[in-house]
């Protein structure tokens, strides 16, 4: 599944050398990639064209492993899970299906998941947190307190990876904040954007990954963050890849390169870049300038007059 690109060129020394730059190909073909829309991980351009981390990360392999690639939403908007018979939906059945190549999105890597698709070196580690609108947060510092109340509602994706290993955690508290969502299923939501929407209109508190939560709280200034505290929810994010693909080697070591030589970091600034701590300190600043110019003012007055 790989072809050797060679360049002839002649040395001073009149010596024939060989270079072989190795690509990987499919038979003449673009890679065929299915996605689901979650900024900042993937998102839609004004001309309809998939944009955002992961789009740029992609395009990064690609340049790497040159290889060409299309791209087409799931078709049926979700993740991927399994339903009662053992049949995934979303994004996993399109791999196992061998419609797609590869899956590309803030994709977790999950047990079950694992039944059906391989996946990549992770590209990005993250936790649980906690999303809450900061005029609903009172004392509520920590998952245990979130448990412990029953002013705000909360819940997390339907079909995420994070409700289905909150399903099969051992801990008390998750536990109950587990049996909590179950019991009414307004407290699931379809998609980030709509648990993001809840917590800003509702008293409504929204769990899901990390950065995740990072990214929401960076766009909207009234919401904030509760971290976990005690590590329930290790995970990492990859690129999936149908079961026994050739092509999982190449796309390792190319996550491998761009993590080691700081690319990763890099797309990851351009994307989570604070917002609401940059108006903070511009605000601050504002009202420095503005304190130091009527200072400057009154003195200005005082030896003039």
């Amino acid at each position: 599944m790989y072809a050797n690109n060679c360049i002839i060129s002649t040395a001073i020394i009149l010596t024939t050398i060989v270079m072989c730059v190795q690509t990987l190909d499919n038979d003449g073909k673009p890679l065929r990639g299915v996605t689901i829309v979650s900024p900042p991980f993937v998102m839609k351009s004004r001309d309809n064209q998939f944009e955002g981390f992961t789009i740029d990360l992609l395009k990064e392999i690609a340049k790497i492993l040159k290889f060409e690639y299309t791209l087409y939403p799931s078709p049926d908007d979700r993740y991927g899970a399994t339903d009662s018979k053992g049949k995934p939906s979303g994004m996993i059945q399109e791999l196992f299906m061998r419609r797609a190549e590869f899956a590309i999105a803030d994709l977790t890597i999950g047990e079950i998941r694992q039944r059906y698709i391989d996946y990549s070196e992770p590209f990005l580690d993250l936790d649980l947190s906690i999303l809450i609108n900061k005029k609903n947060i009172g004392n509520i510092t920590s998952f245990e307190d979130l448990a412990n109340q029953t002013r705000i509602r909360y819940g997390t994706i339907r079909e995420g990876e994070t409700y289905r290993s909150m399903s099969m955690s051992s801990d008390p508290t998750i536990i109950r904040i587990n049996n909590y969502i179950y019991s009414n299923a307004f407290n699931l939501v379809n998609s980030r954007e709509e648990g993001v929407q809840n917590t800003l209109n509702t008293e409504y508190a929204f769990i899901q990954e990390s950065v995740a939560n990072e990214y929401a709280a960076d766009q909207n200034c009234e919401l904030t963050i509760i971290h976990d505290k005690k590590n329930y929810y290790s995970r990492q994010y990859a690129i999936g890849l149908q079961k026994g693909s050739p092509f999982k080697p190449e796309f390792d070591r190319a996550i491998k390169q761009l993590k080691s030589d700081g690319t990763v970091d890099k797309l990851k600034r351009r994307y989570w870049k604070t917002k609401c701590l940059s108006g903070a300190v511009t605000a601050k600043l504002d009202i420095i300038t503005t304190i130091s110019l009527i200072a400057s003012a009154l003195i200005s007055y005082i030896l003039f007059n």
